[in-house]
């Protein structure tokens, strides 16, 4: 079984660009939410009644599947195992006919992207952890019935600072921020926040160029996230899990490959 809670990142470029961001951050300051949505705000091009934070993606998901009484949830493709840990807590049926879809897009364990057909559930959670890693995003979907959540712990590899934000609906978004305390959020995430979404991108470019080298190299089936699955074990330095019947090597940048 993957765990995927381990996001180390071999990208040496971005592990020293994280640590100079730590020297800006004012542990004595208690944070503010309304700066970090501004902030969301801009860079999405969303109203801020449509964004809301969370301390990880568990935490916003808790929120949202608290809204929904007696209904059943399924998921698009292989699932998260957070998700059925929260559907047990809000005593929600796990199954593979739901009322609620839940969808990683592109899947953590796969790397695939599955389509969504809205109408055929009363509400669709969209999870995107990996989804700086391609160019499908529903971050500017009109979420009627819907939610897109997006975190750092896959895209920058920093899991351990527990921030997400989720884009949907106005109404959907009131209610999961009367759901939530006011600090659920650190300062670490408040003061990184601007420096770390424009890290995201330079970071992406490196991993798709060493992603074309080695899909050039090594046969391989398709994935659009943020790892090559290898057909073969790669010959490189470096632990490589074997998932059902590929090899998932975790991108890197070019540089570092060579040192591998």
């Amino acid at each position: 079984m993957l765990d995927l809670s381990k996001n180390y990142c071999y990208d040496s470029i971005l592990r020293n660009e994280i640590k100079s961001l730590y020297s800006s951050i004012k542990l004595y300051n208690v944070p503010n939410k309304e700066f970090v949505y501004n902030v969301l705000s801009k860079e999405l091009q969303i109203s801020i009644d449509k964004i809301e934070t969370g301390f990880g993606t568990i935490d916003i998901i808790d929120r949202l599947l608290s809204l929904f009484k007696n209904k059943t949830v399924t998921s698009i493709g292989p699932h998260w195992s957070g998700i059925k840990w929260v559907c047990e807590k809000h005593d929600l049926k796990f199954d593979d006919h739901g009322d609620i879809a839940y969808i990683a897009r592109p899947n953590g364990r796969d790397g695939l992207l599955r389509d969504i057909n809205f109408d055929d559930y009363e509400f669709v959670i969209i999870d995107e952890a990996y989804g700086d890693f391609c160019d499908d995003s529903f971050i500017q979907h009109n979420h009627i019935n819907s939610i897109v959540i997006k975190t750092f712990s896959k895209s920058l590899s920093i899991p351990g600072i527990r921030f997400a934000y989720s884009v949907s609906s106005s109404e959907i978004i009131s209610q999961l921020k009367n759901l939530s305390y006011r600090y659920s959020m650190n300062i670490v995430a408040q003061d990184i926040i601007t420096d770390a979404l424009h890290l995201i991108a330079p970071h992406i470019e490196r991993m798709k160029k060493t992603k074309t080298f080695l899909e050039n190299k090594f046969e391989h089936l398709p994935s659009y996230s943020n790892f090559v699955r290898m057909l073969d074990k790669p010959p490189y330095k470096i632990r490589v899990p074997k998932i059902d019947n590929f090899y998932r090597f975790t991108l890197v940048d070019m540089k570092t490959l060579y040192e591998l």
